[in-house]
């Protein structure tokens, strides 16, 4: 369930993310496509935004048609961070943590 942009800019590891040089850096539409992930993901901003700074710029290079960007990027950035989910809840199991548990280990971090 995605939480609210309120809450996700309340979070204290978000609003410095959210601040200076951070998620403002990028477009509006990328800004906003960040803010979503990280939501959806229950994942700080900050480490979306870098990753998807990262997959921005590589996509970008090929791109000819620029329209499609943000849906290509968010796709790319969604799957990469499931995959580095994938591997993080497999070892939580085997340290006999549940994913919620490791979920807020990471955000305290």
């Amino acid at each position: 369930m995605a939480r609210s942009t309120s809450e996700i800019d309340s979070h204290p590891g978000n609003k410095q993310a959210l601040s200076g040089n951070g998620v403002d850096s990028i477009p509006p539409v990328h800004r906003d496509a960040v803010i979503t992930l990280a939501g959806d993901m229950r994942i700080s901003v900050d480490r979306v935004h870098k990753l998807y700074c990262i997959v921005l710029e590589r996509l970008s290079k090929e791109a000819r048609i620029r329209d499609y960007l943000p849906i290509l990027v968010t796709k790319k950035v969604r799957n990469l961070m499931r995959k580095q989910l994938e591997i993080k809840d497999r070892l939580a199991t085997t340290q006999g943590r549940t994913q919620s548990e490791r979920l807020t280990l990471d955000e305290q971090r």
